[in-house]
């Protein structure tokens, strides 16, 4: 009904109806759901998908070298003990025995070789043989002095080599990265997650060895032709005092002996 003023102005329109509409996200593995508060507005949350039972084992997976990564970085930086990890005490306990056997193999070639000239020439029981051993007793000390000197720096590698596969794994497991872990852990061992890239430190130990071997030698054969020259030098003057008959310008062969063992001394 009009009124004296005119008609009466027309109800406002209301707004729409919110059309709240939920997520799900299956690149990113998350859905966005609306829910009602207490006072009736809406929110919008955002939560992962669940999992399937493949997806939930590799997470799983994931979760598992990042504990085991993160445990093995600390035991790698805080107060460090290869006694507390089994298969890197293993491997430099193996390096170690390597290079004492090449020691010890190389001691018993040089004796051989020494013991044999001494023999040869009747020095078995004088004061050069005795000096001799003496020299070659010092000399194999200093090669087992030195296997311990080189286990610092290859302890020191180790811990390196093992920090970084350790860090490694966790930034792929913490990462989430989109790979698949089983390629990487083929080649790691059940019970030793973090063994060394062995490749290189093989090579150093190899040459290591090859190297002590050549010293050995050179060493051996340095000693040999001193001595030998020593025991040739007693032989020739040996020869000389004794004359074609046997007796010479110091007499009987018995005199030969006293000169001889003079010498050497």
């Amino acid at each position: 009904m009009s009124s004296l003023f005119g008609s009466s102005p027309a109800a406002p329109t209301p707004p729409p109806a919110v059309d709240y509409v939920n997520t799900r996200d299956e690149v990113t593995g998350t859905q966005s759901n609306y829910v009602t508060n207490p006072d009736g507005t809406k929110t919008l949350v955002t939560s992962a998908l669940p999992l399937t039972a493949e997806q939930q084992a590799y997470q799983d997976k994931l979760k598992d070298i990042e504990s085991q990564s993160l445990d093995y970085i600390n035991k790698l930086t805080n107060n460090f003990d290869p006694s507390q990890i089994p298969w890197l005490q293993q491997y430099l306990d193996d390096y170690q025995k390597t290079q004492t056997t090449g020691a010890n193999q190389a001691l018993a070639d040089r004796t051989t070789q020494e013991e044999d000239a001494l023999a040869r020439y009747g020095q078995a029981d004088s004061s050069a043989g005795t000096a001799l051993r003496d020299v070659r007793g010092k000399d194999y000390a200093d090669s087992i002095q030195q296997v311990s000197r080189d286990m610092s720096g290859i302890k020191a590698q180790a811990q390196q080599t093992a920090l970084s596969n350790a860090t490694n794994l966790y930034s792929l497991a913490t990462g989430r990265l989109d790979t698949q872990l089983s390629q990487m852990l083929q080649g790691i061992n059940s019970g030793q997650n973090f063994q060394l890239a062995d490749a290189g430190l093989q090579q150093n130990r190899n040459l290591a060895i090859y190297n002590g071997a050549i010293q050995q030698q050179q060493l051996a054969a340095q000693t040999k032709a001193q001595n030998f020259g020593n025991l040739a030098s007693l032989a020739s003057l040996a020869t000389l005092a004794a004359g074609p008959m046997g007796f010479g310008v110091i007499g009987a062969k018995g005199g030969l002996a006293a000169l001889a063992a003079g010498a050497a001394k």
